[in-house]
């Protein structure tokens, strides 16, 4: 998991030191990243497959324990890398 941060805002930076995250935290400074992703709402996650490819996104929040998102991880674990 890494969270994606449009620009170096002070705020953000603020936020980031007082939750104490235990996840990289990407800081797009050109938004290229979030061109390249089409992000276009935060909260947005997105699932990476172990060859790097986007295997699932969603531009709201989610319940990583919900029964079909663990459905969708499971499947993304298991596919075979050639």
């Amino acid at each position: 998991m890494c969270r994606l941060i449009l620009r170096k805002r002070p705020r953000s930076l603020r936020f980031l030191k007082q939750a104490q995250v235990d996840f990289p935290v990407l800081i797009d400074q050109d938004g290229k990243v979030s061109n390249e992703y089409e992000i276009f709402a935060f909260p947005s996650s997105f699932l990476i497959n172990a060859e790097g490819r986007l295997s699932k996104s969603v531009n709201t929040a989610i319940e990583w324990d919900d029964a079909e998102i663990k459905h969708i991880i499971r499947q993304i674990i298991s596919e075979e890398v050639p």
